[in-house]
């Protein structure tokens, strides 16, 4: 909030502490969306490749793109099956600097390339990740989730892009933090968004992977190492053990023949 006001004298009380700082501008969140229906041909019979996508999305869409767009799946994997002519389009994730362009973007679509997309929202899965509808960690799937909605901002019982301060007359818009009302953590109850990479929840979370990945990388080894030999009884030993026993059954039946 201050940057607008005072990034000079920032700026200045910055570089007394590292002379390599040049600017300071907001913090930036950012969002991933996924583009469908993305012409293979185009990129990959093309040297620039995806750089050359990000060129012409920025070109039509006015906009900056941080990132080079990478493809949904392998790469080498959508080659193999493009060069085997089995898929001609494939999925693309891009990342832009901010919500409104988010929705934009998911609210009208993306031409570039000749070809008109769908885009929607993409969310990384897995026990490290955060589900974007209830907040929590470990879910496989975001588009499975059935629980209540909650807000990244104030950890209320709504969607993020819901979030609206309660004061009359603030001018900050919806889905954005203020002033007003304090930013909180539904997980770690911390003053930070809960999508926030320094929220002690999500180092655990991430540390509670390694965990378990590790572990499985070791049952795995350990069971390349096990073998369990079951021992096999010669057949001609068996057929001998067998002929005893009916002819210890047999005297046991007939104990006038074992004195005998």
């Amino acid at each position: 909030m201050l940057v607008p006001h005072y990034s000079d004298a920032l700026i200045k009380v910055a570089m007394q502490y590292d002379s390599n700082i040049i600017g300071i501008s907001q913090a930036e969140e950012w969002y991933k969306l996924r583009v469908h229906k993305v012409y293979l041909k185009r990129y990959f019979d093309n040297p620039e490749g995806l750089n050359l996508a990000k060129e012409e999305i920025e070109a039509t869409q006015s906009i900056y793109m941080p990132l080079v767009p990478q493809w949904l799946a392998n790469r080498e994997a959508i080659r193999e099956r493009y060069s085997n002519r089995e898929i001609n389009f494939s999925t693309i994730i891009i990342t832009v600097r901010n919500k409104l362009e988010a929705d934009e973007l998911m609210a009208k679509g993306l031409h570039f390339g000749g070809y008109n997309h769908k885009v929607d929202r993409y969310w990384e899965t897995g026990p490290a990740e955060i589900c974007p509808k209830c907040l929590e960690y470990g879910h496989t799937s975001f588009g499975g989730c059935s629980r209540t909605p909650k807000c990244y901002i104030c950890a209320g019982n709504h969607e993020t892009n819901e979030h609206k301060c309660p004061i009359t007359g603030c001018s900050i818009p919806a889905g954005k933090a203020c002033i007003h009302l304090p930013v909180k953590c539904i997980n770690c109850k911390g003053p930070h968004f809960a999508i926030s990479n320094n929220c002690p929840k999500k180092r655990v979370a991430i540390e509670e992977a390694k965990r378990k990945k590790q572990d499985e990388k070791r049952l795995r080894e350990s069971r390349k190492r096990i073998q369990v030999v079951i021992p096999r009884k010669p057949e001609a030993n068996t057929a001998l053990k067998s002929a005893e026993t009916q002819e210890m059954e047999l005297d046991l039946d007939n104990p006038s023949q074992t004195e005998a």
